[in-house]
């Protein structure tokens, strides 16, 4: 049988044209399945909180790649072109005021246009809702056959999707990945109320009317910790470090299910560095065991931690952070800034 091979091309994000390399920055992987002349047909992207790898199987960029080439086999089936100005991570560094000669990691696309946002006093909650994911529809789909529902809930429930339906089209953009479905859903009208799906049921194709709210783009914390584009939020906490493990837990009089971690770092370095400062002045050392912070510990991961506190913390307030220090219990007062 005769060898495939594909070509995989990985370029420095610096000078790009994020114009055509369209895609949720966020993500630690995606690939854009691509017309030559830059337009693109597919997105094979995307992830929940639980895992980076969730909708990134080697049998669902298979089954993408295959189907894209026969795709493309008809000139009538190319994907419509996109015109957009063009814009390269450097411009937004620049714009947003940061220098430096590092590359430039995909989050950080997000983290510039957050900054110039802030700068220009335009940024706004409902900004960090970019490329919602398909469970926001109410939507579960499988890793290897990603249209195929395997779970409606919701909004999809309402809608009259149910289990082993397949979707044909989001909105006017039809999809054969996860990732058609984030983009699809992405590019909707920021103040859409119903949305039209089409989906089939049994070898037949159907239509569903979803009523969307206000609200339907917007993550629970939990949901949107992964992300890297949380970081640059505030209020943030100055300090971090890594979990403790069940023994180490123990040792301190904590239940191996807790939360709780060793400060490791406190921020003296960068644009940040006003809030390390910040936290050492409210008492925090390295060294300290973090295991409480305003009567929550019940975090799953580090990251979910952080992203918390820039949701539910308020500039202005204080938060009440438990912590433990040569085997005795403090409460320090933290004063929350931008």
């Amino acid at each position: 049988m005769a060898k495939q091979f594909v070509c995989v091309r990985v370029i420095d994000m610096t000078d790009v044209d994020l114009s055509v390399f369209d895609f949720s920055y966020d993500l630690t992987f995606a690939a854009l399945l691509m017309h030559p002349d830059g337009r693109i047909y597919h997105t094979f992207a995307g992830r929940d909180a639980k895992s980076a790898t969730s909708h990134t199987s080697l049998p669902a960029l298979m089954s993408a790649m295959r189907s894209t080439l026969a795709q493309h086999k008809d000139p009538k089936n190319a994907p419509k072109q996109s015109i957009r100005p063009r814009r390269t991570p450097r411009q937004l560094r620049e714009q947003a005021g940061r220098n430096g000669k590092n590359c430039i990691h995909c989050h950080q696309v997000f983290e510039f246009e957050y900054e110039i946002l802030h700068k220009r006093r335009r940024f706004k909650r409902e900004h960090l809702w970019r490329w919602p994911t398909p469970a926001r529809l109410g939507l579960t789909l499988h890793t290897d056959n990603q249209v195929r529902i395997t779970k409606a809930a919701g909004l999809a429930k309402k809608a009259g999707l149910k289990a082993e339906d397949r979707l044909v089209k989001v909105g006017p953009l039809a999809v054969l990945t996860y990732g058609d479905v984030q983009r699809a859903l992405h590019e909707l009208p920021t103040k859409i109320k119903k949305l039209e799906v089409v989906y089939s049921r049994g070898g037949q194709e159907r239509t569903a009317m979803f009523a969307l709210p206000r609200d339907w783009r917007e993550e629970p914390v939990a949901e949107f910790a992964w992300r890297g584009s949380m970081w640059p939020l505030s209020p943030k906490p100055g300090f971090g470090g890594p979990p403790l493990n069940a023994g180490q837990k123990k040792q301190l009089g904590l239940s191996a299910d807790s939360w709780a971690f060793r400060v490791k770092y406190i921020v003296t370095w960068g644009s940040n560095s006003h809030t390390g400062r910040n936290a050492a002045r409210a008492g925090i050392r390295k060294g300290d065991i973090v295991y409480e912070v305003d009567g929550k510990s019940d975090f799953f991961s580090m990251q979910y931690f952080h992203t918390w506190f820039r949701f539910t913390r308020k500039i202005g307030k204080k938060a009440e952070v438990k912590i433990i220090r040569k085997g005795q219990r403090l409460t320090i007062r933290l004063p929350l800034i931008d």
